[in-house]
């Protein structure tokens, strides 16, 4: 037997390199047995990658906020939070692509979540105009509520996912509204246009749906 010195494991012979790790373990004897083909962990490789893109991060902020308050004479502009909120968005996208827990629904309404905070930065360091809030956050949140219906569409046969995500579908939807109600949009059909869609897609789903989607929308709201 020959013995892995990383991973502390005896090996047979007749194979050259450690099942677990890879090692090297010298030349191979012929033989019938052999080890299953194991797919390595590369957890630790995207911990690596968030955490250097974070130290990044950090890095391009702290320079460029340094550089430009020692500028502020020749341009009373803050461009150093322009550049702070990209490299804060970026590196918030990479973990949750990153991250291995969320499904592609909850990746997607953290997207929406990014995108929309980076936007309103953008409008409130430009001055804040509403642009943000008024044209293009309910159309992305449009967009969001075709992608969950397409996703809901295309997975008939898993009818608690599929409810769940209409469920998602109608709550993205209600966030134009609440930006409406507090006045931070200037266009009120824009914010009810996602609404809108939101209801219709439901009924039409709900209409031309199976018996066995009907069935699950009872048993969730015990009508």
């Amino acid at each position: 037997m020959n013995r892995c010195i990383s991973c502390k494991v005896d090996v047979y012979p007749q194979h050259s390199v450690c099942p677990l790790c890879g090692k090297s373990l010298g030349a191979p004897v012929p033989s019938e047995t052999s080890y299953p083909r194991y797919i390595r962990n590369n957890a630790r490789n995207k911990f690596i990658i968030k955490k250097l893109f974070l130290f990044v991060t950090i890095v391009v902020c702290a320079i460029s906020i340094f550089v430009n308050l020692f500028t502020l004479y020749e341009a009373l502009t803050l461009w150093c939070v322009v550049v702070s909120v990209s490299m804060i968005s970026s590196w918030l996208t990479i973990c949750v692509t990153f991250e291995n827990r969320f499904g592609i629904g909850r990746k997607i309404l953290y997207y929406y979540a990014i995108i929309s905070a980076f936007l309103i930065a953008l409008d409130i360091y430009a001055g804040f105009s509403k642009w943000s809030t008024t044209y293009v956050i309910p159309f992305l949140t449009v967009a969001v509520a075709i992608v969950f219906t397409i996703m809901a569409a295309s997975s008939r046969k898993n009818y608690r996912d599929y409810l769940g995500v209409l469920i998602a579908v109608f709550f993205v939807s209600l966030c134009p509204i609440i930006i409406y109600i507090f006045s931070f949009s200037t266009q009120a059909w824009t914010s009810f246009i996602a609404v809108l869609y939101c209801i219709l897609t439901m009924l039409g789903l709900v209409i031309f749906s199976g018996r066995n989607f009907k069935q699950e929308i009872k048993k969730r709201f015990y009508f």
